[in-house]
Protein backbone atom coordinates (compact mmCIF):
# COMPACT_ATOMS: atom_id res chain seq x y z
CA UNK A 1 0.00 0.00 0.00
CA UNK A 2 1.43 3.07 -1.07
CA UNK A 3 0.92 6.68 1.61
CA UNK A 4 0.24 10.15 -0.35
CA UNK A 5 1.66 12.84 1.24
CA UNK A 6 1.78 16.38 -0.04
CA UNK A 7 4.80 18.52 1.32
CA UNK A 8 3.13 22.35 1.82
CA UNK A 9 6.21 24.75 1.52
CA UNK A 10 6.69 28.11 1.61
CA UNK A 11 9.43 28.88 -1.18
CA UNK A 12 11.99 27.39 -2.98
CA UNK A 13 14.67 29.75 -2.22
CA UNK A 14 17.79 27.82 -0.80
CA UNK A 15 17.75 27.56 3.04
CA UNK A 16 17.54 24.71 5.53
CA UNK A 17 14.24 24.36 5.36
CA UNK A 18 14.02 23.39 1.66
CA UNK A 19 17.30 21.46 1.44
CA UNK A 20 15.88 19.14 4.59
CA UNK A 21 12.74 18.46 1.92
CA UNK A 22 14.90 18.19 -0.60
CA UNK A 23 16.79 15.29 1.19
CA UNK A 24 13.68 13.91 2.58
CA UNK A 25 12.66 13.65 -1.45
CA UNK A 26 16.19 12.54 -2.82
CA UNK A 27 16.14 9.26 0.05
CA UNK A 28 12.60 8.56 -0.99
CA UNK A 29 13.55 8.56 -4.42
CA UNK A 30 17.22 5.88 -3.98
CA UNK A 31 15.17 4.32 -1.36
CA UNK A 32 11.85 3.07 -3.56
CA UNK A 33 9.57 3.50 -0.74
CA UNK A 34 6.08 2.75 -0.24
CA UNK A 35 5.67 7.08 -0.19
CA UNK A 36 3.95 8.76 -3.21
CA UNK A 37 4.90 12.59 -2.59
CA UNK A 38 3.02 15.36 -4.29
CA UNK A 39 4.60 19.00 -3.67
CA UNK A 40 2.48 22.57 -2.84
CA UNK A 41 4.80 25.31 -3.13
CA UNK A 42 2.97 28.93 -2.08
CA UNK A 43 5.16 32.10 -3.70
CA UNK A 44 5.82 31.96 -7.30
CA UNK A 45 9.33 32.28 -7.40
CA UNK A 46 12.67 31.29 -7.58
CA UNK A 47 12.02 29.15 -10.70
CA UNK A 48 15.26 28.27 -11.43
CA UNK A 49 15.25 25.35 -8.25
CA UNK A 50 11.49 24.04 -9.85
CA UNK A 51 13.38 21.13 -11.90
CA UNK A 52 15.41 19.32 -9.24
CA UNK A 53 12.00 19.39 -7.11
CA UNK A 54 9.87 18.23 -9.79
CA UNK A 55 11.74 15.01 -11.00
CA UNK A 56 11.51 13.79 -7.07
CA UNK A 57 7.70 14.14 -6.98
CA UNK A 58 4.52 12.15 -8.06
CA UNK A 59 3.36 15.98 -8.58
CA UNK A 60 4.60 19.61 -8.56
CA UNK A 61 2.36 22.70 -7.75
CA UNK A 62 3.33 26.32 -7.70
CA UNK A 63 0.62 28.83 -6.88
CA UNK A 64 0.66 31.49 -8.33
CA UNK A 65 1.59 35.33 -7.52
CA UNK A 66 4.42 36.10 -4.81
CA UNK A 67 1.97 36.91 -1.90
CA UNK A 68 1.91 33.86 1.05
CA UNK A 69 -2.18 33.86 0.97
CA UNK A 70 -4.58 35.38 -0.61
CA UNK A 71 -8.39 33.64 -1.90
CA UNK A 72 -7.08 33.22 -5.28
CA UNK A 73 -4.16 30.39 -3.43
CA UNK A 74 -7.01 29.10 -0.88
CA UNK A 75 -9.05 28.36 -3.19
CA UNK A 76 -6.15 26.74 -5.63
CA UNK A 77 -4.96 24.84 -2.73
CA UNK A 78 -8.22 23.67 -1.66
CA UNK A 79 -8.50 21.84 -5.31
CA UNK A 80 -5.23 20.60 -5.19
CA UNK A 81 -5.90 18.62 -2.30
CA UNK A 82 -9.13 17.47 -3.69
CA UNK A 83 -7.45 16.13 -6.61
CA UNK A 84 -4.76 14.31 -4.65
CA UNK A 85 -7.02 13.32 -1.75
CA UNK A 86 -3.59 12.83 0.14
CA UNK A 87 -3.32 10.85 3.34
CA UNK A 88 -1.33 12.83 5.24
CA UNK A 89 -0.21 16.18 4.80
CA UNK A 90 3.31 17.37 5.55
CA UNK A 91 4.27 21.57 6.08
CA UNK A 92 7.07 22.97 6.48
CA UNK A 93 7.77 26.58 7.90
CA UNK A 94 5.47 28.88 9.72
CA UNK A 95 4.45 30.63 6.50
CA UNK A 96 2.92 27.35 5.11
CA UNK A 97 1.12 26.76 8.31
CA UNK A 98 -0.85 29.32 8.14
CA UNK A 99 -3.14 26.73 5.64
CA UNK A 100 -3.23 24.06 8.52
CA UNK A 101 -6.73 25.49 9.50
CA UNK A 102 -8.12 24.74 5.87
CA UNK A 103 -7.45 21.07 6.25
CA UNK A 104 -10.08 18.68 7.43
CA UNK A 105 -10.18 15.38 8.16
CA UNK A 106 -6.46 14.84 7.09
CA UNK A 107 -3.50 13.79 9.17
CA UNK A 108 -1.60 17.14 9.56
CA UNK A 109 2.65 17.36 9.82
CA UNK A 110 4.08 19.99 10.90
CA UNK A 111 8.37 20.42 11.05
CA UNK A 112 9.15 22.75 13.66
CA UNK A 113 12.61 24.64 12.18
CA UNK A 114 12.80 27.14 14.48
CA UNK A 115 12.04 28.51 18.47
CA UNK A 116 8.97 30.42 17.01
CA UNK A 117 8.99 33.21 18.66
CA UNK A 118 12.70 33.92 19.53
CA UNK A 119 13.15 33.42 15.67
CA UNK A 120 10.27 35.88 14.90
CA UNK A 121 11.21 38.45 16.50
CA UNK A 122 14.51 38.25 15.60
CA UNK A 123 13.29 38.50 11.74
CA UNK A 124 9.74 40.63 12.27
CA UNK A 125 10.50 42.71 15.67
CA UNK A 126 9.19 42.13 19.16
CA UNK A 127 5.29 43.05 18.33
CA UNK A 128 4.68 41.49 14.85
CA UNK A 129 6.57 38.49 15.98
CA UNK A 130 4.85 37.93 19.34
CA UNK A 131 1.44 38.23 17.20
CA UNK A 132 3.03 35.29 14.77
CA UNK A 133 3.53 33.07 17.79
CA UNK A 134 0.11 33.44 19.25
CA UNK A 135 -1.03 32.02 15.79
CA UNK A 136 1.10 29.59 15.58
CA UNK A 137 0.33 28.10 18.90
CA UNK A 138 -3.61 28.43 17.63
CA UNK A 139 -2.54 26.50 14.53
CA UNK A 140 -0.76 23.44 16.41
CA UNK A 141 -4.11 22.94 17.87
CA UNK A 142 -5.33 21.22 14.50
CA UNK A 143 -1.81 19.20 13.93
CA UNK A 144 -1.90 15.37 14.35
CA UNK A 145 2.15 15.60 14.82
CA UNK A 146 4.81 18.12 15.93
CA UNK A 147 8.55 16.93 14.16
CA UNK A 148 10.94 19.40 16.24
CA UNK A 149 14.15 19.56 14.49
CA UNK A 150 16.15 19.38 17.71
CA UNK A 151 15.32 18.55 21.22
CA UNK A 152 15.89 22.42 21.84
CA UNK A 153 13.06 23.34 19.91
CA UNK A 154 10.42 20.15 21.26
CA UNK A 155 11.21 21.28 24.51
CA UNK A 156 10.02 25.17 23.44
CA UNK A 157 7.13 23.31 22.27
CA UNK A 158 6.20 20.98 25.18
CA UNK A 159 6.39 24.22 27.47
CA UNK A 160 3.63 25.99 25.74
CA UNK A 161 1.38 22.19 26.82
CA UNK A 162 1.34 20.25 23.19
CA UNK A 163 2.52 16.82 23.65
CA UNK A 164 2.19 15.47 20.64
CA UNK A 165 5.80 16.07 19.50
CA UNK A 166 8.47 13.95 18.36
CA UNK A 167 12.52 15.04 17.82
CA UNK A 168 14.00 14.39 14.18
CA UNK A 169 17.30 15.90 13.79
CA UNK A 170 17.94 17.27 11.04
CA UNK A 171 20.15 15.61 8.20
CA UNK A 172 22.66 15.87 5.15
CA UNK A 173 24.14 14.52 2.14
CA UNK A 174 27.77 15.41 1.79
CA UNK A 175 28.77 14.92 -2.07
CA UNK A 176 30.89 12.35 -2.62
CA UNK A 177 33.09 14.44 -5.24
CA UNK A 178 33.43 18.22 -4.51
CA UNK A 179 35.63 20.64 -6.54
CA UNK A 180 37.17 23.05 -4.18
CA UNK A 181 36.45 26.91 -5.22
CA UNK A 182 39.18 28.76 -6.33
CA UNK A 183 38.91 31.46 -3.84
CA UNK A 184 40.86 29.55 -1.60
CA UNK A 185 43.61 29.06 -3.49
CA UNK A 186 46.53 30.41 -2.08
CA UNK A 187 44.61 32.04 1.03
CA UNK A 188 46.60 31.70 4.66
CA UNK A 189 45.61 28.72 6.69
CA UNK A 190 43.88 28.20 8.76
CA UNK A 191 40.91 28.85 6.74
CA UNK A 192 37.05 29.21 8.87
CA UNK A 193 33.57 29.41 6.79
CA UNK A 194 31.06 31.29 8.27
CA UNK A 195 27.44 30.33 6.07
CA UNK A 196 24.13 31.46 6.36
CA UNK A 197 22.69 35.24 6.56
CA UNK A 198 24.28 38.04 7.32
CA UNK A 199 21.65 39.41 10.16
CA UNK A 200 21.32 39.94 13.09
CA UNK A 201 20.45 36.67 14.17
CA UNK A 202 23.01 35.21 13.15
CA UNK A 203 25.36 37.32 14.87
CA UNK A 204 27.90 37.71 12.26
CA UNK A 205 28.78 41.10 13.40
CA UNK A 206 30.15 39.54 16.86
CA UNK A 207 32.73 37.06 14.66
CA UNK A 208 34.02 40.01 12.18
CA UNK A 209 34.61 42.60 15.32
CA UNK A 210 37.24 39.92 16.38
CA UNK A 211 38.89 39.55 13.30
CA UNK A 212 39.09 43.75 12.63
CA UNK A 213 40.76 43.75 16.55
CA UNK A 214 43.75 41.72 15.13
CA UNK A 215 42.06 38.17 17.07
CA UNK A 216 41.48 36.55 14.24
CA UNK A 217 43.54 34.08 12.43
CA UNK A 218 44.15 33.05 9.08
CA UNK A 219 41.45 33.86 6.63
CA UNK A 220 37.98 34.04 7.27
CA UNK A 221 35.17 33.40 4.14
CA UNK A 222 31.75 34.80 4.87
CA UNK A 223 29.37 33.00 2.56
CA UNK A 224 25.65 34.29 2.49
CA UNK A 225 24.18 37.81 2.17
CA UNK A 226 20.84 39.69 3.97
CA UNK A 227 17.84 39.19 1.36
CA UNK A 228 15.49 40.55 3.81
CA UNK A 229 18.21 44.12 3.68
CA UNK A 230 20.78 44.33 1.20
CA UNK A 231 21.79 47.55 2.51
CA UNK A 232 22.35 46.30 5.81
CA UNK A 233 24.99 43.32 4.22
CA UNK A 234 26.40 46.33 2.07
CA UNK A 235 27.01 48.19 4.85
CA UNK A 236 28.24 45.17 6.83
CA UNK A 237 30.60 43.71 3.45
CA UNK A 238 32.12 47.67 3.20
CA UNK A 239 33.09 48.35 6.89
CA UNK A 240 34.75 44.65 7.25
CA UNK A 241 36.05 43.23 4.63
CA UNK A 242 39.48 42.73 4.48
CA UNK A 243 42.38 40.90 2.45
CA UNK A 244 41.87 38.17 5.47
CA UNK A 245 38.43 38.29 5.70
CA UNK A 246 36.66 37.97 2.46
CA UNK A 247 32.81 38.38 1.54
CA UNK A 248 31.85 35.34 -0.83
CA UNK A 249 27.66 36.45 -1.22
CA UNK A 250 25.72 33.50 -1.75
CA UNK A 251 26.20 30.03 -2.99
CA UNK A 252 23.99 27.35 -4.40
CA UNK A 253 27.53 24.82 -3.46
CA UNK A 254 28.38 25.91 0.03
CA UNK A 255 30.96 22.31 -0.01
CA UNK A 256 33.31 24.05 -2.67
CA UNK A 257 34.07 26.39 0.26
CA UNK A 258 34.22 23.65 3.17
CA UNK A 259 35.85 21.53 1.02
CA UNK A 260 39.62 23.63 1.21
CA UNK A 261 38.71 25.23 5.22
CA UNK A 262 40.11 23.79 8.24
CA UNK A 263 37.18 25.21 10.63
CA UNK A 264 33.25 26.57 10.49
CA UNK A 265 32.43 29.43 13.17
CA UNK A 266 28.94 30.53 13.56
CA UNK A 267 27.78 33.32 16.47
CA UNK A 268 24.34 32.38 15.92
CA UNK A 269 21.70 33.45 18.81
CA UNK A 270 19.23 31.33 17.88
CA UNK A 271 19.13 28.10 15.89
CA UNK A 272 16.51 24.96 14.67
CA UNK A 273 19.31 22.28 14.14
CA UNK A 274 21.99 24.55 12.01
CA UNK A 275 22.27 23.19 8.72
CA UNK A 276 25.41 24.70 7.60
CA UNK A 277 27.28 23.10 10.73
CA UNK A 278 26.47 19.96 10.05
CA UNK A 279 27.83 20.60 6.76
CA UNK A 280 30.77 21.39 7.80
CA UNK A 281 31.15 18.26 10.18
CA UNK A 282 30.48 15.96 7.19
CA UNK A 283 34.01 17.64 5.50
CA UNK A 284 35.66 16.90 9.04
CA UNK A 285 35.81 20.62 9.80
CA UNK A 286 36.01 21.64 13.16
CA UNK A 287 33.76 23.63 14.46
CA UNK A 288 33.54 26.57 16.46
CA UNK A 289 29.93 27.51 18.41
CA UNK A 290 28.19 29.76 20.13
CA UNK A 291 27.26 28.50 23.32
CA UNK A 292 23.53 27.76 22.81
CA UNK A 293 21.61 24.68 23.35
CA UNK A 294 20.98 23.96 19.77
CA UNK A 295 24.78 23.65 18.84
CA UNK A 296 25.53 21.80 22.14
CA UNK A 297 23.38 19.19 20.74
CA UNK A 298 25.22 18.69 17.93
CA UNK A 299 28.61 17.56 20.16
CA UNK A 300 27.70 13.50 20.76
CA UNK A 301 30.91 12.74 22.24
CA UNK A 302 33.90 14.58 23.83
CA UNK A 303 35.96 13.27 21.42
CA UNK A 304 34.44 15.35 18.66
CA UNK A 305 35.93 18.86 17.78
CA UNK A 306 33.53 21.56 18.52
CA UNK A 307 34.20 23.96 20.74
CA UNK A 308 31.54 26.57 22.22
CA UNK A 309 32.18 30.22 23.26
CA UNK A 310 29.54 32.42 25.20
CA UNK A 311 31.43 35.68 25.21
CA UNK A 312 33.72 38.07 23.23
CA UNK A 313 36.56 37.31 25.42
CA UNK A 314 35.87 33.24 25.11
CA UNK A 315 35.38 33.46 21.14
CA UNK A 316 39.31 35.78 21.17
CA UNK A 317 40.90 33.12 22.97
CA UNK A 318 38.92 29.57 21.65
CA UNK A 319 40.84 31.72 17.93
CA UNK A 320 44.09 31.80 19.70
CA UNK A 321 44.15 28.33 21.16
CA UNK A 322 42.84 26.96 17.98
CA UNK A 323 45.97 28.87 16.11
CA UNK A 324 48.44 26.91 17.97
CA UNK A 325 47.22 23.69 18.11
CA UNK A 326 45.70 23.62 14.19
CA UNK A 327 48.09 21.41 11.98
CA UNK A 328 47.55 21.15 8.40
CA UNK A 329 47.36 17.13 8.94
CA UNK A 330 45.09 15.97 12.10
CA UNK A 331 42.78 13.97 13.36
CA UNK A 332 38.98 14.91 14.24
CA UNK A 333 36.08 12.81 14.68
CA UNK A 334 33.66 15.52 13.38
CA UNK A 335 32.78 13.61 10.03
CA UNK A 336 32.12 10.34 12.27
CA UNK A 337 29.68 11.84 14.25
CA UNK A 338 28.04 13.04 10.95
CA UNK A 339 27.70 9.91 10.06
CA UNK A 340 26.60 8.26 13.13
CA UNK A 341 23.71 11.26 14.04
CA UNK A 342 23.66 13.53 11.26
CA UNK A 343 22.64 11.80 7.47
CA UNK A 344 19.82 12.48 5.58
CA UNK A 345 19.67 8.44 5.27
CA UNK A 346 18.87 8.60 9.21
CA UNK A 347 16.61 11.88 9.07
CA UNK A 348 14.83 9.98 6.19
CA UNK A 349 14.20 6.90 7.96
CA UNK A 350 13.01 8.21 10.93
CA UNK A 351 10.48 10.05 8.89
CA UNK A 352 9.29 7.34 7.33
CA UNK A 353 8.75 5.14 10.26
CA UNK A 354 7.08 8.60 11.69
CA UNK A 355 4.26 8.36 8.01
CA UNK A 356 3.88 4.25 8.52
CA UNK A 357 2.30 4.82 12.08
CA UNK A 358 0.47 7.79 11.77
CA UNK A 359 -1.13 6.20 9.22
CA UNK A 360 -1.39 2.78 11.19
CA UNK A 361 -2.88 4.63 13.62
CA UNK A 362 -5.38 6.69 11.52
CA UNK A 363 -6.41 3.44 10.06
CA UNK A 364 -5.46 5.03 6.31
Amino acid sequence: MVIKIVLVVPSLRKTGVTEVVRNLLLQNKVKQCPVEFSMIVLENNYSENWNVFKKLVQNFYVLPGKSIISFHKIKKFRDIMKKIDPDEIHFHGFNSELYIPLVKNKVIVTTAHNMGIEDFIYNYGRFVGNLMARCQKCIYKYVSQIVGVSLTVSEHYKSLGFNNIVTIENGVEVPKHVVQNDVLNGLRHPIGVCVGNVDIRKNTVQILKTFREGHGIGTLLIIGDNPKDKQYFLNIKNKYQTSNVIFCGRTENVFQFLKGADYFISASKDEGLPMAAIEAMGENLDLILSNIPQHRELKKSKEDNIYFFSNKDQLINLLKNYKTQWMAIKNTNNRQNYLTHFTSSIMFNKYLQLYLDLSEKEGV
